[in-house]
């Protein structure tokens, strides 16, 4: 069944008239850990079901969660493992077919195999994290006697995802990284594709990451050796335009109120908000080399992401339904938190109560 607009305005199922969110059923019911969840309440809201048998069987599942702490702290705490990542998204950017060879990855590479290769790098990276906890959904949802609950297990379990699990485990290093924001988090992201592939694969690889090593060293012997020389608080901030390179920044305020006077080594001097963005010539020439290296290691690694990637492809039917169940599960999570919020009582009929509310 699908509910109207001007119904679901007036019912204020998923904004409000005051136009907050939190003031609607939405607002008020979601705590959906997972962005796939956090669609999937706003879809149930809008086309709730009408199945009485799929009715029951969710109500099933809501009351085991809500019945036993054991299974709703283990179902909460394996769904945070997969929180992060938008699976559904994840997926579309896994099976698109760019058939202009242009690669939107927010880096300025050269080539079109090198564009390829860091895309997919990422992509099959944040797979990997979402991979890895997938048997830890699984067997918390397995654990449960809710029949739901249990489906929900088995579809996570698919045995094409364990397939996707080993040859990821066979040809990329676990690189997981923690969240980090800005230049330390761009870096990051970008070391964590140089390292992603596992050496076996080519021994040039080493080599080539070993060359990208010691350039980001040599770049931040500089930056200490030029703040050391004035005696400035210069700051290296690596930028991700242009294929990656590093910049000096300095506040302004130590130099403006001086009336301090630019060494002529320092170009390209651009003014952002409170701080001085400039460079040298030493370290564009560093910046070149580390660049360098960066496409030569993404290069070496192409052949084997693209074999990765072919494989993962091939199975990606069995990350549809596993995204779905995630979501499914996470639904269910929610309600069950409602529930416990609101004080449903879970003795005489509390499902009936619930039945009122969702």
């Amino acid at each position: 069944m699908m509910i109207d607009t001007d119904t679901a305005r007036n019912l204020e199922l998923v904004d409000s008239i005051s136009r907050q969110k939190a003031h609607s059923l939405f607002g008020l019911l979601n705590s959906t850990l997972t962005p796939q969840g956090s669609r999937l309440l706003r879809t149930s809201l809008l086309s709730p079901l009408t199945s009485q048998s799929a009715i029951e069987a969710r109500l099933d599942a809501v009351a085991n969660l809500v019945q036993s702490d054991e299974h709703y702290n283990s179902i909460h705490n394996a769904i945070k493992g997969v929180q992060k990542i938008d699976m559904d998204k994840l997926i579309v950017r896994l099976a698109a077919i760019d058939k202009s060879g242009e690669i939107s990855s927010g880096v300025g590479l050269e080539s079109i195999a090198v564009k390829t290769a860091y895309e997919r790098l990422g992509q099959l990276l944040d797979l990997q994290k979402v991979i890895k906890n997938l048997p830890v959904v699984a067997h918390a949802a397995s654990e449960t006697q809710a029949r739901l609950l249990r489906i929900i297990g088995e579809l996570v379990l698919d045995p094409r995802i364990t397939e996707i699990r080993q040859v990821i485990e066979r040809h990329l290093n676990d690189t997981s990284i923690g969240p980090k924001r800005g230049s330390v988090g761009a870096l990051s992201t970008v070391t964590a594709r140089v390292y992603a592939v596992k050496a076996e694969a080519n021994p040039l690889l080493d080599v080539a990451r070993a060359s990208y090593k010691e350039n980001v060293h040599d770049i931040f012997d500089l930056g200490k050796a030029v703040a050391e020389k004035y005696e400035l608080p210069i700051e290296l901030v690596y930028q991700q335009e242009n294929g990656g390179s590093f910049v000096f920044c300095l506040s302004r305020t130590p130099i403006d109120a001086s009336g301090w006077q630019w060494p002529k080594e320092w170009v390209d001097k651009v003014q952002k908000k409170k701080k001085w963005v400039f460079s040298t010539l030493e370290l564009k020439k560093l910046n070149g080399r580390m660049r360098e290296m960066l496409y030569e290691t993404l290069t070496i690694s192409a052949t084997i992401v693209h074999e990765v990637f072919t494989q993962v492809v091939s199975r990606i039917s069995a990350l549809y339904k596993a995204s779905e169940a995630i979501a499914l599960l996470d639904v269910l999570l929610c309600f069950a938190k409602r529930a416990l919020d609101g004080g449903y009582g879970m003795e005489g009929g509390w499902t009936n109560e619930l039945m009122n509310d969702f």
